[in-house]
């Protein structure tokens, strides 16, 4: 591509082709990825951001910077931050076709700017951004940010490990999270790292809902442009592979305060960490054990299955929605880590929120996995008969099993069994059973939540049998929709949904209201050759609340 641009740099056509274009709402802090429409859209002084776009650099090559001191040009790229006040040059790290990793200076001024890339004296087009203090992002595993942290355990001769289902952190351990926004330095920051607490960094981690007590928060000395936290895990921690961790600051906004980016931002990405009371492997809310997760770690291949049977009445409409969804998939032990769990349960007990794109009504899990045949159909049966679900080209499968597909309502409380027949090429045959739970009793439904922050929701009619409460919020407004997903015990009858997961993350606009909503839910387990192993997931949902 390169030999061509310059080939070509007469033509109209090639000039237009190889011209960098930077993705409306693509400049972003490079951890948590958050974009237009949220909170934590701003860029902070002296954070890496990552510029999405095209025509940055050759297809297929990353060039990354060599060393100190770092230079305004890389690979022939280099990168304009445009203010009220002048031109600042950013210091880029890498670049790649579609991305480009730099560092914004700590001199930029607060405040609206544009980023504009050049490229071999061809400009892009100008991508608004509005430059804030702080806004910390974590990394994490799926580089993506969101799922299991960049964390690692500390051990007590000062070595550290990756954490992970397989290397849990104990209560009482210390981890060692890793970020970039959390503020700007004071000195050359091309020269090299400025480690150092930074001023004003009064921050509170939250691991499972519980603060953390911080050790350190700052400057990392180990590279430019990034941000560590060392915290120490709750003695009273919650346990499990996916216990949330946030980090909120000062000046939390409430739901109807959420109008604009604030300069001083509050709240960062979730991501999770591994948490067992002896360390080691984990047991996840998911049912998968520690045992299983040690065996599949040794046999170098995680093989699953997954199936979600939900229930879900209208509020508007008289339908009740029964539908199923899962798969088959084989993980490497290294690509099993970037996934947020089977089904993307939090430990009881806790919260997760992210962000999403507007034509999605949850958020999709990142973590990819090779799809495996375990049959053409599935024959799902119970009181009210059968119904199948079709395996569809991409190996996942889908099938709408009452009401809305014109059936009567399938999925009434009570016992199931899901078969694969005669089995697939790659599944052997199976039958699985579960229990389809009934939905709990919302008591305060008809509640006034309108610019409640931090929302309580109330019912009767847990179990004390393993049945989850979950509660999710859904907001949207003209760039960007947020999920949160709440698990509690059901039997406990009431839950509090923090409010830097309700809403936040999100700006609010005159687009449609957020859905709030709460059901039960069970987890069930079955084996099958070669699985290491199979669960299903049963949900029993309300019909939601429309909160303005």
């Amino acid at each position: 591509m390169r030999f061509l641009c310059g080939m070509f740099a007469l033509g109209t056509l090639f000039v237009a082709w190889c011209q960098p274009s930077i993705t409306s709402g693509g400049v972003v802090n490079d951890a948590s990825y958050f974009g237009k429409g949220t909170v934590g859209g701003g860029i902070a002084q002296g954070s890496l951001f990552a510029i999405f776009g095209k025509g940055f650099g050759p297809s297929g090559v990353i060039s990354t910077a060599a060393g100190f001191p770092l230079g305004t040009t890389l690979a022939s790229v280099s990168v304009d931050i445009h203010t009220g006040g002048g031109v600042l040059s950013a210091l880029p790290l890498y670049i790649a076709t579609g991305q480009i990793g730099a560092i914004l200076p700590s001199s930029t001024p607060l405040g609206s700017a544009t980023v504009v890339v050049n490229n071999n004296g061809s400009a892009s087009q100008p991508e608004p951004i509005t430059v804030v203090t702080r806004n910390l992002g974590l990394f994490s595993v799926n580089q993506a940010g969101s799922g299991p942290a960049a964390a690692q355990n500390a051990a007590a001769d000062g070595s550290v490990t990756l954490n992970t289902p397989m290397n849990s952190a104990q209560p009482g351990q210390t981890v060692v999270l890793w970020g970039t926004g959390a503020g700007p330095v004071s000195g050359n920051e091309a020269a090299g790292p400025l480690p150092g607490k930074l001023s004003g960094d009064n921050y509170t981690v939250y691991v499972g809902g519980i603060p953390a007590a911080i050790q350190y928060a700052g400057r990392s000395g180990c590279c430019a442009g990034i941000d560590q936290i060392n915290i120490v895990v709750p003695t009273n921690s919650v346990t499990g592979c996916y216990v949330p961790v946030v980090v909120t600051g000062p000046g939390l906004a409430g739901t109807a305060q959420n109008t604009q980016i604030p300069a001083d931002h509050a709240v960062s990405n979730f991501t999770t960490l591994s948490i067992s009371a002896n360390g080691g492997a984990c047991t996840d809310a998911s049912g998968l054990s520690a045992a299983q997760l040690a065996r599949s770690e040794a046999a170098g291949v995680m093989i699953f299955g997954a199936l979600a049977f939900e229930r879900a009445p209208q509020r508007l409409t008289p339908a009740t929605i029964d539908s199923m969804a899962g798969g088959f998939g084989s993980y490497t032990p290294a690509s099993f880590l970037q996934t947020q769990g089977i089904f993307g349960l939090p430990a009881t007990g806790t919260c997760v929120s992210s962000p999403m794109p507007l034509s999605q009504s949850a958020p999709v899990d990142p973590a990819v996995n090779d799809s495996l045949q375990a049959g053409a159909t599935l024959t799902i049966s119970g009181a009210a008969g059968s119904r199948q679900a079709t395996r569809n080209a991409d190996g996942s499968y889908h099938a709408g099993l009452g009401s809305a597909s014109g059936a009567p309502p399938f999925l009434n409380p009570g016992q199931f069994t899901v078969s694969n027949g005669s089995g697939g090429s790659d599944v052997d045959p199976f039958t699985a059973v579960f229990e389809m739970p009934a939905a709990l009793t919302w008591t305060n439904s008809t509640a006034n939540f309108q610019n409640v922050a931090s929302p309580t929701l109330t019912w009767t009619g847990g179990s004390s049998s393993g049945t989850l409460a979950v509660v999710t919020s859904v907001a949207y407004n003209d760039d960007a929709g947020f999920f949160a997903l709440c698990t509690a015990d059901s039997a406990a009858g009431s839950f509090t949904v923090p409010l830097y997961a309700y809403q936040g993350n999100i700006l609010l606009t005159s687009a449609a209201p957020s859905l709030l909503s709460l059901g039960a839910s069970t987890v069930s387990s079955f084996s099958g050759s070669p699985l290491s192993a199979g669960f299903i997931w049963a949900l029993a949902m309300n019909p939601g609340v429309y909160v303005q």
